[in-house]
């Protein structure tokens, strides 16, 4: 009898140790759980969506390596674009696990400018040439052949690939007779 109690005891034990270390590391893996690849390593389950999307501590991730096809260009000359914003700690993690930078497509009705330069010998001296309104992520625009520079207003201020302002920002892309040119505006608040 004293042998069959000894033998639940230590049964009994063994269960509540496993128990305590499995509890343990799920803990620490739902706490580092903050991006689609953690996410998934952790085995919760994927949505079958595109982009994939995987749920975990109340928050849904989207994978960031899959993007939805874009539509080829309904234009012969000129300008493919779309505006992304980029914000958070952009700043180089220690912990590559715990990165808070997110870019993402800017899908907020937004006015983007183009422009191009009146002298080719001031280039500071630029005049309007296309005003698009209520831009929501992506466009396209008929244009001559030349070179450009392209803008997004946000907060009152004109964005390319930097920070806000419209001084070192040239955001230059040019058209080429019979060519559709790609370009992706970025406007950045995050912390670098």
């Amino acid at each position: 009898m004293v042998g069959l109690l000894v033998i639940i005891a230590v049964v009994g034990m063994v269960g509540f140790i496993g128990w305590y270390i499995w509890r343990q590391s799920n803990e620490k893996s739902v706490s580092t759980i903050n991006s689609f690849e953690s996410c998934a390593a952790a085995g919760n389950p994927i949505m079958e969506s595109y982009p994939e999307q995987c749920s975990a501590n109340g928050k849904t991730f989207t994978n960031p390596k899959q993007t939805a096809p874009k539509p080829p260009a309904t234009i012969s000359q000129g300008v493919m674009a779309s505006i992304a914003i980029r914000k958070g700690d952009c700043i180089p993690p220690v912990d590559p696990d715990n990165n808070n930078c997110i870019v993402e497509t800017y899908t907020t009705p937004s006015k983007v400018i183009i422009k191009k330069s009146v002298d080719t010998n001031d280039k500071e001296n630029k005049q309007v040439v296309k005003e698009i309104e209520n831009v929501k992520g992506e466009f396209e625009v008929e244009l001559p052949v030349g070179a450009y520079n392209m803008y997004v207003v946000y907060e009152g201020k004109e964005y390319c690939n930097s920070f806000g302002g419209q001084k070192g920002e040239d955001c230059e892309f040019s058209v080429e007779p019979g060519k559709v040119t790609k370009y992706t505006l970025q406007i950045n608040t995050a912390t670098d």
